[in-house]
C-alpha cells in the first residue's frame, strides 16, 4: 500500500502499527510534528513501552481489518491518527472487560465499529467512535502558529526565557527569517544588560503580513529557551464539536435492538465541562434583580433532549477524554449514561470511568473511578516512566 505525506511518497508498511527505522533521536516532540512522526521515531525508553504495548493490542485485531487500521493510525495528519487510534484503545478496552469483539458489524448494511459480546454475562452492545478536531481554517492558522514557535525556539536565548504572545493571527505565513533576526537584535540589546533574576524585559512588538506578535524575555539563571505560550485566546466551541460529533454516530443507523457505546475524544483539548454542555444542554443564568438571587438551568438544546422532550435514545451512554496514544494511563475518562436510552447499559462496566447518571429529578450523580487506565491494563504505577528518561 501507498501512502502520500505531503509531497513525499513513502511506502507504509500495514501490517505493524509503527516503521522499522533505526531511532536515535531523544528530543522533545517539535510544535508542528505529528503525533505518529514523533511516536514512530523518539528513542526515548517511555516511548519504546508506548509502542509495544499498542503493538501488542493491534496483534490481537481482525486480521483482516488491520491494514486499514495501520494505515489511518499511521497518518501524519493528527486527526486520522487520533481517530483510528480511538477505534484500537475501543478494542483494547473492550477485550480487556472480558468481551468477544466483532470488528465492523453491519446493520441495515451500514458498518458500525464493533459488536461487543461479553463472556461471564448476557450483555452484547454497539461500539461507535469519533475523534474531533479543528476547522480546516483554524487548523491552517494553528499549523502558521506551530511553525512560527519552531522557529522562536531555535534561536539562542542566552541567559534569558522566552514568552510569546499572539496577539494577531495573519492569513498566510509570515517571514520566518525577518522574525528570527529581528528576535536575535532583540536579544543581542538585552545581553548587553546586567540580568536581574525573574525580573520582565520590555516587550518586543514585531508585525508581517497580517501577524502581530509579542515577545517578553525574563533573565533565569541558566542558558534559557522559549517559556510561556499565550495568553490564548479563548472561544468556547468545543462543545458545539461534540455535540455535533456524537449527534452524528446516534442518529446514523436509526433504532437499533441492543445498547449503544459512543467513545469520543479530540485533537483539542476537551473538558468535562465541554462534555456535559455537549450532552445536557447550554448553561443558563437567571438573575432575579430584587432579590439577587442566581439560579443555573440547562436549556433543552442537549443530545439527550431538546424542546420536544428526549432524543437520540438509540444512545446508550458517551464515554469521553482528553487522551491519545502518547498519555493515556493516568488521564481521566467519564462515562455519561443516557436518562432516556431504550437500551441502557448496565453500571460499573467500566471501572476506569467516573461514571455519570441522572435521578428521578434529573441531577447528575457521579460514581467515581475505581482505577486509573494504566491500573485496568495492568501497568505499574508511573507506567510509562517518562520522568526516567535519559
Amino acid at each position: 500500500m501507498r501512502c502520500m505525506i505531503g509531497s513525499d511518497e513513502m511506502r507504509l508498511d500495514v501490517t505493524h502499527l509503527f516503521q522499522p527505522v533505526h531511532r536515535t533521536r531523544t528530543t522533545d516532540k517539535r510544535y508542528n510534528e505529528p503525533v505518529y512522526s514523533f511516536l514512530n521515531t523518539s528513542a526515548r525508553p517511555s516511548v519504546e513501552r508506548i509502542r509495544q504495548f499498542w503493538e501488542g493490542w493491534f496483534a490481537q485485531y481482525d486480521d483482516s481489518k488491520k491494514g486499514g487500521l495501520a494505515a489511518r493510525f499511521q497518518s501524519h495528519d493528527d486527526h486520522t491518527h487520533l481517530s483510528a487510534f480511538l477505534e484500537l484503545f475501543a478494542f483494547a478496552v473492550l477485550r480487556n472487560v472480558g468481551c468477544d469483539v466483532q470488528v465492523e458489524p453491519t446493520v441495515r448494511r451500514k458498518a458500525l465499529e464493533f459488536l461487543a459480546t461479553m463472556r461471564a454475562r448476557p450483555l452484547t452492545f454497539y461500539t461507535e467512535c469519533t475523534a474531533t478536531t479543528r476547522r480546516t481554517e483554524d487548523a491552517s492558522a494553528d499549523a502558521r502558529e506551530d511553525d512560527i514557535l519552531e522557529a522562536i525556539d531555535k534561536v539562542p536565548t542566552g541567559r534569558f526565557v522566552l514568552g510569546v504572545r499572539f496577539v494577531k493571527r495573519g492569513a498566510q505565513s509570515p517571514s520566518i527569517s525577518s522574525l528570527r533576526r529581528g528576535l536575535l537584535d532583540w536579544l543581542s540589546s538585552l545581553k548587553g544588560q546586567e540580568p536581574t533574576i525573574g525580573q520582565s524585559r520590555a516587550e518586543w512588538a514585531w508585525e508581517d503580513r497580517g501577524w502581530t506578535i509579542s515577545i517578553w524575555a525574563a533573565a533565569v539563571e541558566e542558558e534559557g529557551g522559549l517559556g510561556v505560550v499565550g495568553p490564548v485566546v479563548f472561544t468556547p466551541v468545543e462543545h458545539l464539536r461534540l455535540r455535533r460529533a456524537i449527534d452524528r454516530k446516534a442518529s446514523k443507523y436509526g433504532p437499533l435492538s441492543m445498547p449503544l457505546l459512543v467513545i469520543t475524544a479530540s485533537t483539542e483539548h476537551q473538558t468535562e465541562r465541554d462534555l456535559m454542555t455537549a450532552l445536557v444542554g447550554d448553561k443558563l443564568w437567571q438573575i432575579n434583580l430584587t432579590t439577587r438571587d442566581v439560579t443555573v438551568k440547562r436549556k433543552a438544546n442537549g443530545v439527550f433532549y431538546d424542546s420536544k422532550g428526549p432524543r437520540n435514545r438509540t444512545l446508550s451512554a458517551v464515554m469521553h477524554g482528553h487522551f491519545g496514544a502518547l498519555g493515556f494511563a493516568d488521564r481521566p475518562i467519564t462515562l455519561v449514561h443516557h436518562p432516556f436510552a431504550s437500551h441502557p447499559l448496565p453500571f460499573g462496566l467500566f471501572p476506569f470511568c467516573e461514571e455519570r447518571h441522572f435521578n428521578e429529578t434529573g441531577e447528575p450523580v457521579t460514581r467515581p473511578a475505581i482505577v486509573s487506565v494504566g491500573e485496568f491494563f495492568g501497568l505499574p504505577s508511573g507506567w510509562p516512566f517518562f520522568d526516567q528518561d535519559p
